[in-house]
């Protein structure tokens, strides 16, 4: 069924640029995926880093207008929304996890469905990495003075957006997003995240 990212793949695909940001984040990402199983979550059919390092990569999107992007033969690329990562990746398959701007997309009805299906989210991709196994967090952060209205407005804006039919959005502080990292992986958690810029400066 084709989704509302379908209908901007194109644009989106010709908008991400290439620039010092994501080749930072892709430098780290490049050093410990080596040898290594990746699947990268809500992929968009873009990759900030090498996935041919990896013995194998996997890209998981619910769109496949953007999954079709993707042109390196070696990629494995599965239609499907990250909720559903039991139906295509056993428990301790993978060594790395990618989200890559990717966690402000998981939303529900309200803020703590919002926060429930996240935390979910988090305790699946734990049980899918093996011992040693690394989740790699990329986001865009909320400034903590913009927290508590965007809890308050969270209702109408999901009325806003959906009159637009566009995904409803739901963005963390750093504080907030590691938190819930550290909640699912503690204590295995020696890296929690790689903040690539704060929203509403």
């Amino acid at each position: 069924m084709p989704t509302q990212f379908d209908a901007i793949a194109d644009r989106y695909h010709a908008d991400t640029r290439r620039n010092d940001e994501l080749d930072r984040v892709g430098a780290r990402i490049n050093a410990i995926i080596p040898g290594k199983v990746v699947l990268d979550i809500g992929n968009g059919g873009v990759f900030g880093y090498d996935p041919r390092l990896a013995t194998r990569a996997i890209a998981l999107d619910p769109s496949a207008a953007m999954l079709s992007k993707i042109t390196i033969p070696s990629v494995e690329t599965i239609v499907g929304d990250a909720s559903k990562i039991d139906q295509f990746i056993q428990d301790g398959e993978l060594d790395v996890v990618v989200c890559h701007v990717v966690l402000h997309h998981i939303s529900g009805r309200d803020v703590g469905d919002t926060f429930r299906i996240r935390n979910e989210l988090l305790a699946t991709i734990r049980q899918k990495l093996c011992p040693g196994g690394q989740l790699v967090v990329v986001e865009s952060l909320l400034k903590p003075a913009y927290v508590l209205p965007q809890r308050l407005l969270y209702a109408a804006t999901r009325w806003v957006l959906a009159r637009s039919e566009i995904p409803m959005i739901f963005f963390y502080s750093k504080k907030e997003l590691a938190d819930a990292v550290c909640r699912a992986f503690s204590p295995h958690v020696s890296e929690m995240l790689i903040a690539t810029k704060k929203l509403s400066r």
